[in-house]
């Protein structure tokens, strides 16, 4: 490690200061108290007088302990504070990347990660380590606002990881050459694709866990398997067409693959969009979220437009595979009756806090309305890692009221979609709910720095004007929610007919996204 090896001399002893407090130091802080047991970080936060940078400055100076520089946005400006009142500080973003980076050379020493070879090595199983899971969180957050020179010596440090776990499994005779042949992220669409592919096409099969695996191994087809944290998988997948359902990876197999990147959601052409950060972190964060990919599917025109202002904006050449959507596709196997009448109200919440829909829900419920919470799947990993206190609790004191039911089943389904009125904010089912059910949602969204919806980034707007109702304040929530349910009464079949001719006008291969994504990769795989 070059650029990171100035942090060799440093320290952390007795206590240090985090600056600023909350936010993006909660991870850096985490992965911290695992390395420095016994070390307390005590918060600088400005937003409240007393744990202020101008209030504790003197105690800081006079301590001589370290500052710890976590901002992203802010981080020029809490540098420039400190700089001026000349005490001691170091880039906490970098430093945290440093102590990722020593522990996970000490296990790559070792030997790497722990691996099964199950089912006469049809099956390669590695094990999550506790510092992997850490940078997987780094990772997902600071690619937005880490110097690139310290991500990049990070991510070396993890390929020599992934390198001597591959020793260790090569010792057993399993095989890394690369494989002619398409390897898949398992999702039940994705069967759709591949049953679509010529038989004679070698295939192997991604999952994240040992658990999502057990969970659908009755519908696995012919092919290898790869069971791995998903932060690693990239290095152990070996064929030469990949299809990835999430943008973001880490890019660390050497060999020349060609990556096809088909996203986690509808909404992924315009997740940027409404970040309400500065323009150079969000051009870092798009750099590094499609840089892997050789391709990259888009649904829609909409999508379409979007991801190549990305592109453009940030200097990458990634061609687009107008293929349409194989995940809406599937949602839409089941016969659909599509309804115009309204049961209940159902929050599905991905950015807003509890506390910040209590007014609204309890709005509803004061109007005699059904109100359904569903907690989004996206926070228990989250939950889980932080080891956070539950943050639905503020709801409880709705548990016994008539009118109001938690939504707690596995996977939401269509008949309850069809049933109600949508209030979502940055959640995927912005974009899956309108077209699968033909109905618009509400998008409630107080304005944040992670969604803000009066953000263009990249001139893309979140918004569209046929698929959402936006609320920005708990009054327009109470005039769009009221009114979008009499719409519905009064215009219902006016509404869906509209949707369903969009969705016709707008997205590629419709009913046929599947076919069309499978000859693609037919095609990729033979020109290779």
């Amino acid at each position: 490690m070059e650029y990171l090896k100035k942090y060799e001399e440093i320290n952390l002893k007795d206590f240090c200061y985090i600056y600023p407090n909350g936010g993006c130091a909660e991870i850096l802080v985490r992965i911290l108290k695992d390395k420095y047991n016994g070390v307390d970080f005590i918060g600088i936060d400005d937003r409240e007088e007393q744990s202020s940078f101008k209030n504790n400055v003197e105690a800081i100076k006079e301590s001589q302990k370290y500052v710890l520089l976590m901002g992203g946005d802010v981080y020029e400006e809490c540098k420039e504070r400190c700089k001026s009142a000349k005490v001691n500080y170091i880039d906490g973003r970098e430093y945290v990347a440093f102590v990722l980076a020593q522990e996970i050379l000490k296990l790559s020493a070792g030997g790497g990660a722990e691996f099964r070879l199950l089912e006469d090595g049809k099956i390669l199983h590695i094990l999550e380590n506790p510092w992997i899971r850490h940078y997987y969180f780094f990772y997902d957050l600071f690619a937005y606002y880490c110097p690139k020179n310290a991500l990049e010596e990070l991510r070396e440090c993890v390929v020599d990881y992934c390198k001597a776990t591959q020793r260790e499994i090569e010792k057993c005779g399993y095989s890394f050459r690369l494989e002619n042949g398409i390897f898949f992220d398992f999702a039940p669409h994705i069967l759709e694709i591949y049953s679509n592919l010529l038989q004679d096409i070698k295939v192997g099969w991604y999952f994240g866990s040992m658990e999502y695996y057990n969970k659908n191994k009755a519908q696995i087809p012919k092919g290898n398997i790869l069971i791995a944290p998903w932060v690693i998988a990239d290095y152990f997948i070996n064929y030469k067409v990949v299809l990835k359902l999430s943008g973001g990876l880490p890019l660390l197999n050497p060999q020349k693959r060609k990556l096809v990147g088909l996203g986690h959601s509808l909404a992924e052409a315009f997740a940027l969009a409404p970040k309400s950060i500065k323009q150079k972190n969000i051009n870092q964060y798009a750099f590094y979220y499609f840089f892997p990919f050789s391709y990259y599917c888009s649904m829609d025109r909409e999508s379409s437009k979007a991801f190549l202002s990305i592109f453009n904006q940030v200097g990458l050449e990634v061609g687009l595979c107008e293929c349409g959507s194989p995940r809406l596709d599937y949602k839409n196997l089941e016969k659909i009756s599509y309804k115009t009448l309204v049961e209940q109200y159902l929050f599905i919440p991905r950015l807003m806090k509890a506390e910040e829909l209590i007014e609204a829900i309890r709005f509803l419920l004061n109007k005699g309305k059904k109100v359904m919470f569903r907690p989004h799947p996206a926070l228990k990993n989250y939950i889980e890692y932080m080891g956070s206190d539950n943050p639905y609790k503020a709801l409880e004191e709705f548990r016994g009221h008539s009118n109001f039911s938690f939504d707690l089943s596995e996977k939401i389904s269509t008949q309850l979609l069809l049933q109600s009125i949508v209030i979502s904010d940055n959640s995927s089912v912005t974009y899956s709910t309108p077209f699968s059910v033909c109905k618009p949602i509400i998008i409630y969204a107080n304005p944040k720095k992670e969604f803000d919806l009066r953000v263009k980034n990249f001139g893309i707007s979140f918004v569209n004007a046929k698929l959402h109702r936006v609320a920005l304040n708990l009054e327009e929530f109470k005039q769009q929610a009221l009114k979008l349910e009499e719409d519905l009464k009064n215009n219902g079949e006016e509404i869906i007919r509209d949707l369903k001719e969009y969705k016709k006008e707008q997205i590629y291969h419709l009913e046929n996204s599947a076919k069309y994504l499978a000859k693609f990769l037919e095609d990729l795989l033979k020109a290779f």
